[in-house]
């Protein structure tokens, strides 16, 4: 796997969210089809949110919980602090240095990419996850071509 490292700068994020999903191996079968239909229902309201940054671009964003347990958002970047739509949340992603990878095909199957980074790519580089701080998915108008952004310390 490849990686590349870039510096993100902070960022607000506006979108609606899944709380206390499950990070374990088993996880995308406890999860079941609750994060295509978190984002179904995200793309259906996502033209209520003002002063999207990048076209509107989509983030998944992967906020740590306790244990195996994280918050799933489906999102997109904001600038300023525009008026939060009913229904949604607005978090604050700070800033971080992250590892890059490039997920192709089909969101699906992309805990099998998370996985890969996980078990493999981590462990055999000097690099270590940065605590606490959120994982980004970025999305492409494709749909086919996904920017997986780890933390890293």
């Amino acid at each position: 796997m490849e990686a590349r490292i870039v510096e993100g700068p902070p960022m607000r994020m506006v979108g609606v969210e899944l709380e206390n999903l499950s990070a374990a191996p088993q996880g995308a079968n406890e999860n079941g089809d609750r994060i295509p239909q978190l984002w179904a229902a995200f793309m259906q309201r996502s033209e209520a949110i003002t002063d999207a940054k990048g076209n509107g671009k989509p983030y998944g964003v992967c906020i740590p919980g306790q244990g195996s347990r994280f918050t799933y958002m489906a999102a997109v970047e904001v600038g300023g602090t525009p008026p939060v739509p009913a229904g949604m949340v607005a978090r604050a992603v700070p800033a971080a240095r992250y590892a890059v990878f490039r997920h192709e095909g089909e969101h699906s199957s992309i805990h099998e990419t998370f996985n890969r980074i996980w078990a493999s790519w981590l462990p055999q580089t000097g690099y270590a996850s940065a605590d606490g701080a959120p994982e980004l998915e970025v999305y492409d108008e494709t749909g086919l071509q996904t920017e997986i952004c780890i933390p890293i310390k």
